[in-house]
C-alpha cells in the first residue's frame, strides 16, 4: 500500500495520543494513524516521572551546588557521579528514618502537593474524568527543602546529639522560616 508520509500530525480527541498521522492520496488525503496508541493519562504520569528525575539533577546543580566535574577523565565523572548518587540515597534513607522514628515529614511539601492533588481533582470532577490511579500511589517528594539539605550540612559539619539535632529540624519541616 503506498503512503505519501508528507504530514505528520498529532492528535488525541479520542483520550488518545495517536503517534503520527499520514495522508494517503488513495484514501483522498484522509488521516491514517500510524504508529501506536497510548492514553492521554499514561503520557503525562510518565512525564511525570520524567520530571522527578530532572528536579533531582536540579537538587544536585543548584542546592548540592555540583555544577562541574572534580576531574577530566571518564573513571573520575563517574566516581563523581556515583558519590552524589550515594549522597541523594542516604538522605532519602535519613528522610525516611526521620519519619519512622521521629514522625518528622516535610509538611511545607505535603500541604502544596494536597492543594495540587485538590485542584487537580476538581478539575477532572468538571470535566467528567477520572485521575489515573497510578497518580496518587507514586507521591515522594522530588527534591529535599533547602533548609534540610543546610541542616543536613551544619550537623556533618559540627554534629550534635541526635535529639538535639532533631529538635533543630522539627520546625524547619513544618514551615519555611
Amino acid at each position: 500500500m503506498h503512503k505519501e508520509l508528507a504530514k505528520f500530525a498529532v492528535y488525541g480527541a479520542d483520550g488518545h495520543f495517536h503517534a503520527a498521522a499520514s495522508r494517503d492520496r488513495k484514501l483522498g488525503g484522509k488521516a491514517q494513524a500510524v504508529g501506536h496508541f497510548f492514553a492521554l493519562n499514561l503520557i503525562a504520569f510518565l512525564y511525570k516521572m520524567r520530571w522527578d528525575i530532572e528536579k533531582v539533577f536540579d537538587e544536585t546543580k543548584n542546592k548540592f551546588n555540583e555544577r562541574k566535574a572534580w576531574a577530566t577523565s571518564l573513571r573520575a565523572k563517574m566516581q563523581q557521579a556515583l558519590l552524589l548518587c550515594m549522597a541523594h540515597n542516604l538522605m532519602l534513607l535519613l528522610e525516611r528514618t526521620l519519619e519512622r522514628e521521629e514522625g518528622i515529614v516535610d509538611e511545607k511539601s505535603s500541604r502544596k502537593r494536597a492543594k495540587r492533588m485538590r485542584i487537580i481533582e476538581e478539575k477532572l470532577k468538571e470535566k467528567r474524568d477520572l485521575l489515573n490511579p497510578l497518580v496518587p500511589g507514586l507521591f515522594r517528594v522530588t527534591q529535599r527543602s533547602l533548609q534540610f539539605i543546610r541542616w543536613l550540612r551544619i550537623e556533618l559539619r559540627c554534629p550534635s546529639p541526635w535529639p538535639e539535632a532533631v529538635d533543630v529540624l522539627r520546625p524547619l519541616m513544618k514551615a519555611y522560616l
